[in-house]
């Protein structure tokens, strides 16, 4: 058929074309959900003047449990010190 080179290397192409039709379809509407993502990320960023990341640094906290706070830091510092 038109286009197809038989470029495969992991082996994921499926054999039946009506399998292959469907495999097509789901990756274009993945790489849909996924532009639409970006644009919501950029427009965000035009909106706010920060980057996502930058958003919501208790969510960072979350994520990271206190680990690089400023008390976390200090604490450890503290014993370090008394350890000597």
């Amino acid at each position: 058929s038109p286009g197809d080179l038989g470029f495969a290397p992991l082996g994921l192409k499926p054999p039946a074309p009506a399998e292959l039709r469907e495999m097509q379809e789901k990756e274009l509407s993945h790489g849909r959900l996924g532009m639409l993502a970006a644009a919501g990320f950029m427009a965000q960023e035009a909106v706010s003047g920060k980057t996502w990341s930058q958003q919501d640094v208790n969510f960072e906290g979350l994520l990271l449990g206190g680990y690089f706070s400023q008390e976390a830091a200090e604490v450890a510092r503290d014993a370090a010190a008394s350890a000597l």
